[in-house]
């Protein structure tokens, strides 16, 4: 075993190569603190193969290491500033502070690799491959990452300052309040991969100069949760409590109905919260919850001579048409109508369907607000309309609370008010404008849908 390397690699890139082939047993050969004198005659380094090797502190400034294999290379606090690594692979290799400034790092796999601190100012990285890779607080300030794959990096406290970043994909990265996207040029991106999900997605359209960064800005502390098929509500606000269990300071920052029967539910988290482990865990804990209710629908259901087949029939129907569970338990218990159905608006005509006993009819109520004050209002003017026909405080505040409830399982425009209705009732203001009456409806109803409670 040669005690200097370097004298190898020295006779070129050749023997060093062959030398590798031949020595397979030496997994990391050291070529710590490598100096460009110690590579006289060498005139470059293309299609070395450094796999495994260790290079940290070396300077490698302005060398060709076209397609390089940098598999695994401990390359921390290198200087590769300038350095030719166009098509490089540098998967899972360390890249800590080292410095890339100017370097050219065309499709170039940086997959895994950890770069954190790593210097990439003005460097020209199109279509690089940076999957999964930890670029926490690294400098990409003027660099051109023209089509380059960020998905799933870790980008905490990294500056993209004045970089390009037109038809990147951002799919799932990680970035938070201290990433920085000033002055960001992107005409468009891509939130999935294989181009998927181009935003702006007019494909005539582009970001005017800064709304990448303004747009995104705001973005860095959510998580998106897309339901393709529809959703069950209980089910998802049932595991959301588990997933507020288990990481602090989640909030519902809003719900939105796409088209084809989809739901997106932005979740507000903290900045230095993992995004990709509670997008990965919520829908894990969703899914659980799912079954469980189907589960325990389908032995409600079976107990029940001669309906397990409709109910089969009814939950196909259902599924196809990305409506939830709880529709088929309202469709298969007609002889147990509400006596407040909220259905055919945008929370629904508070319609009395009661029969014989309540004496309750024709009770409209169109529009609710989606203000906590006018909403809270608005409630409490039907409560004043139900007691003036006879019907208890108790019961009127129980049974509307119930009514909200049940058709905020399958009315995404109410159970998104209801969503923002409890985040407002936390703000100390709402004791002064809301009525105990209001407030207990809501409350009762919140605690029935399975949305957390302020």
């Amino acid at each position: 075993m040669p005690d200097n390397y370097c004298n190898i690699l020295a006779e070129g890139v050749n023997r060093w190569n062959t030398w590798r082939l031949e020595n397979p047993r030496i997994k990391k050969p050291s070529l710590r603190g490598l100096r460009l004198d110690q590579l006289k005659g060498v005139s470059h380094l293309n299609n070395a193969n450094f796999r495994g090797v260790d290079l940290s502190k070396a300077n490698l400034a302005r060398v060709s290491l076209l397609n390089a294999d940098l598999t695994g290379a401990n390359l921390s606090n290198a200087n590769l500033r300038g350095a030719i690594l166009t098509g490089a692979t540098f998967n899972g290799a360390i890249l800590y502070q080292s410095d890339l400034s100017f370097a050219e790092l065309g499709n170039a796999n940086l997959v895994r690799s950890l770069l954190v601190e790593a210097n990439f100012s003005h460097a020209k990285m199109q279509k690089v491959n940076f999957r999964r890779a930890d670029l926490c607080s690294a400098q990409l300030d003027y660099a051109d990452l023209t089509n380059a794959d960020l998905k799933s990096v870790k980008a905490l406290g990294t500056s993209f300052e004045k970089a390009i970043l037109t038809g990147a994909c951002i799919e799932n990265w990680h970035t938070n309040s201290a990433t920085k996207l000033t002055d960001v040029v992107c005409d468009y991106i891509y939130l999935k991969e294989r181009q998927g999900e181009r935003r702006p997605s007019d494909p005539n359209q582009v970001f005017c100069l800064g709304g990448f960064g303004t747009l995104f800005q705001k973005a860095l502390e959510t998580v998106d949760l897309i339901f393709a098929d529809g959703i069950a509500w209980q089910a998802f606000f049932q595991s959301f409590q588990e997933l507020r269990s288990q990481y602090n300071n989640l909030s519902i920052q809003g719900i939105e109905k796409k088209s084809g029967g989809a739901f997106v539910i932005r979740l507000e988290v903290p900045p230095e919260a993992d995004k990709a482990a509670i997008e990965s865990h919520a829908k894990e804990l969703y899914e659980t919850r799912l079954q469980l209710q189907e589960q325990r629908y389908q032995a409600e259901l079976q107990a029940k001579d001669g309906q397990i087949s409709l109910y089969q029939e009814q939950l196909e129907f259902h599924r196809q048409n990305n409506t939830n569970l709880m529709e088929i338990v309202k469709t298969m218990a007609e002889k147990e109508s509400p006596k407040y159905d909220f259905r055919g608006s945008s929370i629904g005509n508070f319609v009395d369907t009661a029969q014989a006993g309540s004496q309750i009819s024709n009770v409209q109520y169109v529009n609710m607000s989606q203000d906590l004050t006018q909403a809270a209002q608005q409630i409490q003017d039907l409560l004043q309309q139900l007691q003036n026909q006879g019907v208890t405080v108790e019961d009127a505040q129980q049974q509307v609370s119930t009514e909200m409830a049940k058709q905020a399982e399958t009315d995404p425009t109410l159970m998104g008010k209801m969503v923002l209705w409890s985040k407002a009732m936390a703000n100390k203001a709402s004791e002064t404008t809301v009525s105990e009456a209001a407030k207990m409806v809501l409350t009762l109803a919140l605690k029935a849908a399975g949305i957390p409670l302020p």
